[in-house]
Parts: structure tokens; C-alpha cells; sequence
């Protein structure tokens, strides 16, 4: 499933993302799956952190 990551936007080693959209300064970090979600340009997703659990379907 295709991803978009946008200028300037920066996924962390450990984090896997499918089918997701990573708007331009976003920081997507932690460890884990982001699948099918959206994180609006300048957001900071936490994947996997304290819970262990992926990011799914989630608008940030």
C-alpha cells in the first residue's frame, strides 16, 4: 500500500509506514506500524511508545 512522506518530514528507523500520509515537518517517532493514518504537516505522532501497540487509522 503506497505512503506519502512529505519535505521536511522525518520517520524515525523503527517506525513502519503503510498506507500512510506524513505531512511536510511531521516527526513520526518511536517504533512500530502506522498504517492507514494521517498526521497533518508539523504533527508528532508517537508510534508505539508506552503502549507497544501500532498507530492505525488515526488522524493526529
Amino acid at each position: 500500500m503506497p505512503s506519502y512522506v512529505g519535505p521536511g518530514a522525518s520517520v524515525a528507523e523503527g517506525v513502519d509506514v503503510t498506507g500512510s500520509v506524513v505531512g511536510a515537518g511531521a516527526r513520526a517517532e518511536g517504533a512500530g506500524a502506522l498504517r492507514g493514518g494521517v498526521a497533518w504537516p508539523g504533527a508528532r505522532v508517537a508510534v508505539g511508545v508506552d503502549v507497544g501497540a501500532p498507530c492505525a487509522h488515526a488522524v493526529v
